[in-house]
């Protein structure tokens, strides 16, 4: 998260406000929110892998995208 410049606050509210969870490999859950970079003036996604162990969430790895269709499941 530090080399990427991914804060730990927006990491936990991507968790707990995620746009979309979907499944991930390995039994592990995929957190996922929109976002717009005003600087860029471009749409982002965060995606925050994480693990699930009763109520404790541990987070694998977050990273930033632009390459939202590619991830967003279209699936209802």
């Amino acid at each position: 998260m530090k080399r990427r410049r991914i804060s730990k606050t927006d990491v936990i509210d991507t968790v707990k406000n995620s746009d979309q969870v979907v499944e991930g490999k390995q039994r592990r859950v995929i957190y996922q929110k929109k976002y717009l970079d005003t600087s860029k003036n471009k749409w982002y996604l965060l995606r925050v892998i994480a693990e699930i162990s009763g109520s404790e969430i541990k987070v694998i790895t977050a990273y930033k995208t632009s390459k939202i269709d590619k991830y967003w499941s279209h699936e209802s």
